[in-house]
């Protein structure tokens, strides 16, 4: 059964049988505090299974057999209020700009938040994570992999941005893999857009510092030079071989001080990110993107659950906005971008 023939006529909780052992299922999950129902999609091709969705085209779970891959929570509440973007898609512009302000075409622009600087689109809900997204498409692709393609208009001035965007997310998964592309079409002024997905990934069965148990081999040859308040300087440091040689299995231990740094490629074609292992049970996620690198975040090890896991967020450079000598991120009127990433588990 084609995606295009079941949306729109599926009713809310009753299973679909897709064939050949795959399946879906659409529930409400919840309101926001504003009033709005949220929807679920879970679907399964009897090897893994996703569960996402609409508020922030969200990856909710992601599980192969019946192991969890991905953090997630108990209900709609504790996502409206969780400061760590669990599985969202991140909008307008992800990661950091600097003072939340950017010049564009002679116009000094100011992006909502409370902050000093903006964070993942501005200040929280108003940001893509925080909206209700519409289901454009949901069962099976032309491939035959089951696929849910989401989208929503983004206004002129949301979150102090110029420009109306159209912002589509697509996740796309077969047995061993899930594609996430997101695509968006500047409308009427140009803007920047840089997106990512903020899903957390772990291979550890258990709650407590199973973090420790993960190790990592760097696919890009660069990390980002920051400040203080992990803004970009413009610099760029080589990284050493301890990052890139294997020496076993486990590379690099994600240690309790944690990680938040961008690692930066050289080019944009699609190129292995990041390999990630788990050697208590041999798993290991391969990251793939067309992007020019990827935040990776553990957080600062004081003991929040987020840690458990490892945010892998690939995108274009931070506060290209800010730094001509980036790759740019202004999306024009009448452009269409794409951003994709591939997560390959192995195990």
């Amino acid at each position: 059964m084609s995606s295009e023939s079941i949306t729109g006529a599926l009713a809310l909780a009753d299973p679909v049988d897709l064939g050949g052992g795959k399946w879906m299922k659409r529930t409400w999950c919840g309101m926001t505090s504003d009033g709005d129902r949220v929807e679920a999609l879970e679907l399964n091709n009897g090897t893994m299974g996703m569960t996402l969705m609409t508020y922030g085209a969200r990856l909710r779970t992601l599980t192969k057999g019946d192991k969890e891959l991905t953090l997630s929570l108990d209900n709609m509440a504790a996502y409206e209020v969780d400061p760590a973007y669990l599985g969202a898609s991140i909008g307008r512009v992800t990661n950091r700009i600097k003072n939340a302000k950017f010049l564009l075409d002679g116009v000094t622009y100011t992006v909502t938040t409370k902050a000093q600087h903006a964070l993942h689109g501005g200040e929280k809900p108003g940001g893509w994570d925080g909206k209700i997204w519409a289901i454009e498409k949901v069962g099976l692709n032309a491939d035959g992999n089951l696929e849910v393609e989401f989208s929503r208009i983004s206004p002129t001035g949301e979150m102090g941005f110029p420009g109306s965007v159209l912002a589509k997310a697509k996740y796309t998964l077969d047995e061993s893999s899930l594609s996430v592309v997101y695509t968006s079409t500047g409308i009427d002024a140009a803007t920047p857009v840089n997106m990512t997905n903020h899903s957390y990934f772990t291979f550890a069965e258990g709650k407590d510092n199973v973090i420790q148990t993960h190790g990592f081999k760097l696919g890009v040859e660069n990390i980002m030079d920051v400040d203080a308040d992990l803004i970009p300087t413009g610099g760029l440091t080589k990284l050493g071989e301890d990052f890139f040689t294997e020496g076993g299995k486990l590379v690099k231990d994600l240690n309790a001080e944690g990680f938040d740094n961008f690692f930066m490629g050289d080019n944009t074609d699609m190129s292995l990110m990041v390999t990630i292992y788990h050697p208590p049970s041999g798993q290991k996620l391969e990251v793939w993107s067309d992007q020019i690198g990827f935040q990776m975040f553990t957080g600062p090890g004081n003991g929040d659950y987020y840690q458990n896991g490892i945010a892998l967020e690939a995108s274009g450079a931070v506060d290209a906005t800010n730094f001509p000598d980036f790759p740019s991120i202004i999306l024009q009127p009448g452009e269409t971008r794409t951003q994709t990433t591939i997560y390959k588990f192995f195990g």
